[in-house]
């Protein structure tokens, strides 16, 4: 009996330790594509010569960042994309006292 517990204790915690790597790994793709997706936007502004010394100067200090950051650590550094995460937060508590609201 004690023999099944442990078997179903281990594959319990193997299977929830892969969900969590999951999770991360789609955490840090996610983070790697907003970066991917805005200098990209920055890189068509300059084309478009929109502000083109002040987003260059933003394109470089994204450049800069170390490679050996993890895109979403590298996310947290770029303050465009930083604050994104607390406007998204916002967002979603202002939707949420619309439903509650009459």
């Amino acid at each position: 009996m004690r023999l099944k517990i442990f078997l179903s204790s281990a594959i319990l915690l193997s299977t929830s330790m892969a969900y969590a790597d999951a999770q991360v790994k789609i955490s840090q793709e996610l983070c790697e594509k907003r970066i991917a997706a805005f200098k990209s936007g920055l890189e068509s502004a300059i084309a478009a010569k929109q502000n083109v010394e002040s987003t260059q100067a933003e394109l470089d200090q994204i450049n800069k960042l170390p490679i050996t950051l993890s895109p979403c650590e590298k996310q947290k550094r770029i303050p465009a994309l930083s604050n994104s995460d607390e406007a998204e937060k916002q967002a979603s508590e202002t939707l949420t006292d619309i439903k509650i609201s009459p």
